[in-house]
């Protein structure tokens, strides 16, 4: 699996036809949102979490850092790091 854009990453509109899109690195698409000359509405919303994806990865990845270890199957710092390997590994394609 390829390096995602590198953040940060901003709500925009692409150079050519102006049509809504998540824009990364320089002048990068990482993605277009729906539109209606496709049938679909642009949601504002889904377009900023899609932005601010690189820094919840980073943030998740900082925290995950911090590791507690004990092993103890009632240990809900433990859980909680399960949980962020999980949601790290569904982000980067890799494995729990």
């Amino acid at each position: 699996m390829n390096a995602h854009t590198p953040g940060p990453w901003f709500c925009g509109r692409a150079l050519r036809g102006g049509q809504e899109c998540i824009v990364g690195d320089g002048d990068s698409v990482v993605c277009f949102m729906p539109d209606r000359t496709i049938g679909c509405t642009f949601i504002p919303a889904n377009a900023r979490l899609i932005a601010a994806a690189p820094e919840l990865l980073e943030a998740l990845q900082d925290i995950a850092a911090d590791k507690c270890g004990c092993g103890h199957p009632h240990c809900n710092r433990c859980a909680r790091d399960r949980d962020l390997a999980a949601l790290i590994a569904k982000a980067t394609g890799g494995d729990v």
